[in-house]
Formats: C-alpha cells, structure tokens, sequence
C-alpha cells in the first residue's frame, strides 16, 4: 500500500541548499516517491538563535513504509549527512532535520513520534513551504486547511522564498 506523507526539511549549518539536495536525492532513493515540491525558503531560528537563518522545503512523498519505519529511514539519512542528536533540552544548528508534517490522515501518538507534527500551526516556516503543495490540505485533528492556520498563525517570523 502507497501512503502519502508532507515532510519538512530544513538546514542552518554548512552549505545548507547543498544539505537539502543532498537529503531529497536520499529521500527518493530509500523512501520512496517525491510526487511534489515546494519552493525552497529562507527563515530565522524558530525558539533559538543562530548564526545563519534557515533553509526549509516541503515534500509530499508517495512511500510504501509504515510511519515508524518511515521516522526510521528519515533518522538514517540525517545521521548519513552529518546530523549529531544529542538529548538537551531546547532547538540547536543543524546540518539537516526531516520532520514528518503528516501521513495520510492519521493521528498517532507514540513515545517516538506524534502525527500530525504537534506544532505546524504555531511556525510559519512549515505553513509556508505547505502553502506551495497543498493550500487546501486539512488537519486531521483541527479541521483547519494550511490556508486557514497560515493566516491564523502567530509566528510573525519573515520566510522568504529563495
């Protein structure tokens, strides 16, 4: 069975346009299907500071794996490009993060992962990037469309598009 699942990169250290490329390329090879594309974006740390702004992009990837073997592979090809987790509290610089907006329509909670991304509505980072590929998607828990919760949303930080 093929699922549809909304992803967001981003990358604020080291080449970032080059981190980007580097993990859509991976994403084709070992997830699965990139059927579309947001424009790439330039934003400000969201809850941090940093040296250099940020490079986000949207994805929507057609992909046979479940959500946990999804977050799996996901974690594989950031560590694969130089990404260091480490367990403090609080948002760090980082070469590359893929974060999984939603898949299909579910809502799950797991001690791993929590679908749908529990703060897409607060960042406009996210929104943004969702705007180019599906203005109209609606929330599984909200009911609300990207379109409504960009125009709802808080975050009055500047995402420019590159």
């Amino acid at each position: 069975m093929i699922h549809e699942s909304y992803l967001l990169l981003g990358s604020n250290k080291g080449n970032r346009e080059q981190n980007i490329v580097k993990a859509i390329k991976a994403i084709a090879q070992q997830a699965g299907i990139i059927s579309k594309m947001s424009s790439l974006y330039q934003s400000q740390p969201w809850g941090f500071r940093a040296d250099k702004d940020f490079y986000n992009l949207a994805l929507l990837l057609q992909t046979p794996h479940e959500p946990h073997d999804l977050l799996r592979i996901l974690l594989e090809i950031e560590k694969s490009l130089g990404r260091v987790r480490n367990n403090k509290p609080g948002y760090t610089s980082r070469s590359i993060d893929i974060d999984i907006l939603f898949y299909d329509n579910i809502v799950l909670e797991s001690p791993v992962l929590t679908l749908p991304h529990p703060r897409i509505q607060e960042r406009r980072f996210v929104l943004r990037p969702m705007m180019d590929l599906n203005p109209d998607y609606k929330h599984p828990v909200s009911g609300f469309t990207i379109a409504q919760m960009l125009a709802g949303c808080e975050d009055n930080s500047e995402v420019e598009e590159i």
